[in-house]
């Protein structure tokens, strides 16, 4: 679902503006970008708006997941997802640790309730793309054509599309697609950026250095080839 938010966000069937906050959270390390969720999380009544951008619900998504796993040692809860209930005995621990006990149980509801609004922004999103690509008719044509453009250039230059293949092929869930709760939308990009900046002296008759694993094997016909990673 996230990685269809942000196609569609790149092929503009969300309207969202790149404002100087929304980029402030888009370049902040992994740990800043959480504490700015952690802190969204604790204001019930001061929100972080920003984070509802399309470009971010992913990134949102995994600090909400990490805070909950987090939380939930120190909460006495079930598990990250569900709180359960309190087995501790309070009155037989000091004041200060049961009080932290019960801030931890309060954050963890929070973070929870965080994360179903990101589930709902999330879907909110996924259905307004769906519904733009099908109410727009040049759709399927631009797909076709699409797709067409990239069996052509595989058919064209075929040690680079090995190449690419081999470097993309430990964080595939399926060929040509990115596991996302492997490589975080900014390693997604930076590993893009190295693969193509490899492919740049590779010449036409390289030999691609193939791994052990037999490759997927590359279709028969141009109709079969699998997608190519956005």
């Amino acid at each position: 679902m996230f990685d269809a938010i942000e196609r569609g966000a790149s092929e503009g069937y969300l309207f969202a503006t790149m404002t100087p906050a929304v980029h402030d959270l888009l370049v902040k390390s992994p740990l800043a970008f959480r504490n700015t969720v952690a802190a969204d999380a604790r204001e019930q009544d001061q929100r972080n708006v920003e984070l509802r951008h399309p470009l971010l619900v992913r990134r949102w998504r995994i600090a909400l997941d990490e805070l909950a796993e987090m939380t939930a040692p120190l909460a006495g809860a079930t598990s990250a997802t569900v709180l359960g209930p309190l087995t501790t005995d309070l009155d037989a621990m000091p004041r200060q640790a049961a009080f932290a006990v019960l801030n931890a149980r309060r954050f963890l509801v929070a973070v929870h309730q965080r994360t179903a609004e990101n589930t709902r922004v999330a879907r909110q999103y996924a259905q307004t793309i769906t519904q733009r690509e099908q109410d727009e008719p040049e759709h399927a044509a631009h797909r076709r054509v699409f797709d067409q453009a990239l069996n052509r250039l595989a058919d064209e230059h075929p040690a680079a599309y090995d190449h690419v293949r081999h470097r993309l092929r430990p964080f595939e869930t399926s060929p040509g697609r990115l596991d996302a709760s492997v490589l975080n939308a900014d390693q997604r990009g930076a590993l893009k950026r190295r693969v193509l900046a490899e492919l740049t002296p590779l010449p036409a008759s390289a030999t691609p250095h193939l791994s052990a694993a037999p490759a997927a094997p590359r279709p028969a016909t141009a109709a079969a080839r699998p997608a190519a990673t956005r």
